[in-house]
């Protein structure tokens, strides 16, 4: 019983997370034709769920960002939703459509999995992916579904259900629904449109469980009985008090539910909201869940106008997103297709596309190929973060800026940085596609770059390079050999730490002990290299395997 206290509860959270996706500025007599005008919809646009324990909240346990594509409303029989939802480790796509009897829907996620066994040093990502789509019907006089095709990983499946009319009298019509196969059928019962009881019956026709529905105002009862008539719980669903919610999600609903039997595990639950700041075009809200009082879960919901895509707006038409900056220039800030090649335009209304804002194709997964024109000259800090796509980028030499963590994750096979960059910080941590890099002689510093590059056989560190900071090639496991030259006069600890299959070094110059590192145990490198490089200076140093002991030649 304690599991179908679980699946309940779920179906509430669930029903309620489609609510506050879908609170939308609507009613029935919608335009059709505005197509998702977004200065007229309340869309949801992000969602933070916290760690509750012992009644306490507590830090952010996940979070969901949604890019909305397209929104239309007319009624619920003829809408049209599309939408991306990112994660930390998951990117999905989501098409609903229904015109009249017709509904279809699409779902595509693309899945990173950082796996268990990986390290700092070497970081093991699976990729996973599945697609699926749904076609259905509906009986136009009852309501109920008439059929559905799924196409999931390949694979076709139909069902069609058989929708019968057993009686209309007082008002009230009853269908006897079932499709053929199942271990059993529903009694529906209809009056004004709304369902007001369903009835579930096992094969034999014997009564399993009752739902019976209430309306008062903005208030739906359902109450659940078993086989014998006995009540086990009545769940509510109403609107909240709070005008402003009220004034800008008119279909938001709060639910509560009180359980009589003593097998379940509580003897209640409620939903309460507040507002978290408001605004003309933005509104957060946190939704808390107690059990039996004591608090169970925490969200917070953002919500905002102009958010869809198919708005004109700053959309550029080749499917750019950009915001024009004080001076005449134009920064990117995302892209509508998020897959695929993207080529960025040297131009936008006649204005130089100049830069990339920070996180701008963050968690794009389907994102493959990336040009950069020459026009542009900075790549904000995570702009192209968890593209695991990514085998390929073209920077240009007007780019002086590659922002910190910029390509992190990607699936880059090679990189060449122009000659224009002057520094290099976290830039590729975690490519582990990567095997060869062609830094230019006008970089100077390298901290954090190639961090847990496994892939990584060999580098070349031109003269030009005096600072090789902090994890610049921590783990990269598959490094054999590094050079350094004499222009380096500093390197930061754990620079080449974790490569277990670096087994000869060669200094080209001489580092002084305070700037090799900080002291033995925050080493630049493995083993003892430090203070046998410190007493035998210039030279080349090796070891066997990942041995501790180095010895000079």
């Amino acid at each position: 019983m304690k599991n179908k206290l679980l699946l309940i509860t779920l179906a509430a959270v669930i029903a309620f997370s489609m609510s506050a996706c879908r609170s939308g500025d609507d009613d029935d007599n919608d335009d059709n034709g505005d197509n998702g005008n977004s200065s007229k919809h309340w869309l949801i646009s992000f969602q933070v769920t916290f760690n509750v324990k012992d009644g306490i909240a507590g830090d952010q346990s996940s979070y969901a960002a949604y890019n909305w594509i397209a929104y239309r409303y007319t009624n619920e029989t003829n809408y049209e939703e599309e939408y991306i939802i990112t994660s930390d480790d998951s990117y999905s796509e989501y098409y609903y459509t229904r015109n009249g009897q017709t509904s279809s829907s699409t779902t595509d996620t693309i899945t990173r999995n950082i796996s268990a066994g990986s390290t700092e040093s070497n970081v093991i990502i699976t990729v996973s992916s599945a697609a699926s789509s749904t076609t259905s019907t509906y009986d136009l006089e009852s309501g109920l579904t008439a059929s559905t095709t799924t196409v999931s990983s390949g694979v076709t499946t139909g069902t069609v259900y058989s929708i019968e009319l057993l009686s209309d009298t007082g008002g009230v019509k009853t269908y006897k629904y079932y499709y053929a196969g199942s271990n059993g059928y529903s009694i529906y019962k209809f009056q004004n449109g709304k369902t007001i009881e369903v009835s579930y019956y096992d094969a034999a026709g014997m009564l399993n469980s009752t739902v019976k529905y209430t309306y008062t105002g903005d208030t739906t009862q359902a109450s659940s009985y078993d086989a014998n008539n006995v009540l086990l719980y009545t769940s509510t669903t109403t609107k909240p008090d709070n005008a402003e919610i009220r004034a800008k999600l008119p279909k938001f609903t709060l639910y509560s539910t009180t359980y009589y039997s003593p097998s379940y595990s509580i003897n209640s639950s409620y939903q309460t909201v507040e507002v978290l700041s408001n605004s003309e075009n933005h509104l957060t809200i946190r939704v808390k869940t107690f059990s039996d009082g004591v608090l169970s879960s925490q969200t917070d919901y953002s919500y905002g106008r102009g958010l869809t895509e198919r708005n004109g707006g700053s959309f550029d038409s080749s499917g750019f997103y950009y915001a024009d900056i004080y001076g005449g220039t134009i920064q990117i800030t995302g892209y509508a297709r998020r897959g695929g090649i993207a080529n960025i335009p040297a131009q936008i209304n006649g204005k130089p596309v100049t830069s990339i804002m920070d996180s701008a194709f963050k968690h794009y997964y389907k994102l493959t190929d990336v040009t950069i024109p020459n026009s542009v000259t900075s790549i904000g800090d995570f702009a192209f973060y968890d593209c695991i796509s990514l085998t390929s980028v073209t920077i240009p030499n007007s780019v002086t800026s590659i922002g910190e963590n910029a390509f992190v994750y990607a699936s880059l096979t090679s990189i060449t940085i122009p000659n224009s960059v002057t520094s290099i910080n976290g830039a590729f941590y975690g490519c582990t596609s990567l095997t060869s890099i062609t830094i230019p002689d006008s970089v100077t510093s390298i901290t954090g770059a190639f961090g847990s590059c496994t892939s990584l056989t060999s580098i070349t560190i031109p003269n030009s390079v005096t600072s090789i900071g902090r994890n610049a090639f921590y783990g990269c496991t598959s490094l054999t050999g590094v050079t350094i030259p004499d222009s380096v006069t500093s390197i930061g600890e754990m620079a080449f730490t974790s490569c277990d299959n670096l087994t000869s070094v060669t200094f080209q110059g001489m580092i002084t002990s305070g700037n090799f590192g900080l002291n033995e145990s925050n080493s630049p490198f493995e083993g003892d290299l430090r203070a046998k490089y410190l007493a035998g200076g210039i030279g080349t140093y090796t070891r066997s395997g990942s041995g501790y002991t180095w010895t000079k030649q």
